[in-house]
């Protein structure tokens, strides 16, 4: 979903004060695992039970240090993102803000929603 960073009032864009974030969608490392979900602790016990080849396995896989990660999507790399400065803005700006914000997730959730259906 597309960060808002302006609201209108009378017709009027209003571009909001930003402040740097950390990235959620990545914590901050600029980078994300480029098989999401690629395997999960009850693949490794399928796979390997407890076994030695368990740990070899996740021994070699922690070697290549992100190896095969991507650049985050949210942040591109940066592990930072610019967010509102909500503490910025006064009280009639701040309501149309989050009347934005909650306008545009309803928007997303429907999207993804039809997205699911096979619209």
């Amino acid at each position: 979903m597309k960060p808002i960073t302006e609201v209108y009032i009378d017709d009027v864009a209003v571009s909001l004060p930003t402040k740097w974030a950390i990235c959620q969608e990545c914590n901050g490392e600029g980078s994300v695992s480029s098989i999401p979900g690629s395997f999960t602790g009850t693949d490794l016990d399928e796979w390997f039970g407890n076994s030695d080849e368990r740990e070899e396995f996740l021994g070699e896989y922690m070697k290549r240090g992100g190896m095969y990660d991507k650049p985050c999507p949210d942040c591109k790399g940066a592990g930072k993102v610019k967010e509102v400065d909500e503490a910025m803005l006064d009280a009639i700006v701040l309501k149309l803000y989050h009347q934005a914000q909650s306008e545009a997730y309803a928007d997303w959730a429907t999207e993804q929603a039809e997205r699911a259906m096979g619209a």
